[in-house]
Parts: C-alpha cells; sequence; structure tokens
C-alpha cells in the first residue's frame, strides 16, 4: 500500500444522505414490530450501529443471529426499493474522489451496513472503481462506537492509523474513528456541527475539503484550523 495517508470514507449519512430513507425503513418496521423509535434512540441506538445491533437495541436483545439476518435482509431490501428512484451523492463528493484520486491516495470504505447496500450506493451513483476495497457489516463482530472496522481497515491499508483520515456523520461512527487512532472529520449531515465539535474538522459537505485539507491535518499543519467550517 502506497506510503503517505489514507482516505476512509463511511457510506451511509456519508457517501449519500440517506439517513432519512434509513430512517423512514425503521419506522416501519418499529411499527410492523411494535418498538418505540424516538429521535433519541435513532442517535444512540440507530445511527452507524449493524442492524443486528440495533435490532437487539430497539426491539430485543435475545434475537439470534439468524433472526437478525432475516430482518436486516428484508428491511434493507425495503431501504433500497424506497431509496432507488431518489439516491445521489452528497454535494461535492465526485470531484472531491476525483481530485483524491489523482493525487494516488488510497480511499477506501468501512461500513456498518450490509455487501448489498454498499453495492447498491456504488453501482447507483458509479464510484466503485474510485475504491481501493470495502470493510462492511461481514467483516466485523462489534458495531460501532467499538473501534474494530475502522483497525481492521487501517491494519489492512498498512498505514499509521494518525495517517488515516476518517469521514463520519454519526456520533458512535466518531467515537470509533477517535478510538482508533485515525484523524477523524465530521460531516454534518446527521449530527450539528456542535455535536461533532470534539473532530479534527467539521464540514457541511465535501466542497469544503480537498487533497491539500486533508494532507495539512495529517502533517499537523495549523493551515487547516481545528475544526473551522469554511
Amino acid at each position: 500500500m502506497k506510503k503517505g495517508f489514507a482516505v476512509i470514507f463511511d457510506m451511509d449519512g456519508v457517501l449519500v444522505d440517506n439517513n432519512p430513507v434509513h430512517v423512514e425503513t425503521w419506522k416501519i418496521y418499529a411499527d410492523r414490530l411494535e418498538f418505540e423509535l424516538t429521535p433519541e434512540k435513532i442517535k444512540n441506538d440507530l445511527y452507524g450501529r449493524t442492524n443486528a445491533d440495533a435490532f437487539r437495541r430497539l426491539y430485543n436483545p435475545d434475537l439470534t443471529d439468524r433472526q437478525c439476518a432475516k430482518l436486516s435482509q428484508e428491511k434493507e431490501a425495503l431501504y433500497r426499493e424506497i431509496y432507488k428512484e431518489t439516491i445521489h451523492p452528497v454535494d461535492g463528493l465526485i470531484d472531491f474522489l476525483s481530485e483524491i484520486k489523482e493525487m494516488f491516495v488510497p480511499m477506501v470504505i468501512a461500513t456498518s451496513a450490509i455487501p448489498e447496500n454498499v453495492e447498491f450506493v456504488t453501482k447507483m451513483l458509479g464510484i466503485a472503481d474510485y475504491f481501493q476495497f470495502v470493510i462492511n457489516e461481514t467483516h466485523v463482530t462489534k458495531g460501532k462506537p467499538d473501534p474494530e472496522v475502522y483497525l481492521i481497515t487501517v491494519e489492512k491499508l498498512g498505514l499509521p492509523a494518525k495517517n488515516c483520515v476518517v469521514i463520519e456523520d454519526s456520533l458512535s461512527g466518531v467515537q470509533a474513528g477517535i478510538s482508533a487512532g485515525c484523524k477523524v472529520v465530521g460531516l454534518t449531515t446527521s449530527h450539528s456541527a456542535i455535536e461533532l465539535a470534539h473532530t479534527d474538522k467539521v464540514i457541511n459537505d465535501f466542497t469544503e475539503i480537498n487533497y491539500e485539507l486533508l494532507h495539512d491535518l495529517v502533517s499537523g499543519s495549523n493551515v487547516l484550523g481545528h475544526n473551522r467550517i469554511r
């Protein structure tokens, strides 16, 4: 793997601002299974977590792996059906990916999503070729905020964690990135800039970040400015 630094993208809420669609789908399942889905539960028990973790936290802690897998596949099939007509990238994403690729910086996806959803998003947006590899739900045993997904990713990249920039939208994902020792950029699709103020940089979309800013962040330059929204 090329020396220097790498960019690690979460998917939901980062490549696509799809969390409202996920919430819509989860609300359908909350009605079907008769469990409560409050704004607090959405933030604390849903965003950034694996489906198995979310179903156990929201619905039934005693669900078996097989039961979780069945519920997850059904829920995500419904999500893809709802989202396929309106899916689009977060503003500035494609230009950002192109710039980073031109600078020969490795880019990967590390997500709690199932493989089918990763394929759905990357195929629909036409961005699969930008990424060297994907870490998804099948590669981890612990959901965020546990750092496992990012520790696995960093190890596969072959770079020090401090040279890896994680781009995250959820509080659990941010904590996972911080705990893994990575630099973390917080994207305000799911949480406010104030809620993400403990990250290394807060952005509203990808028009507010570029190669130079990431390079400065990894190198420790003060050019970036801690959490300064451009």
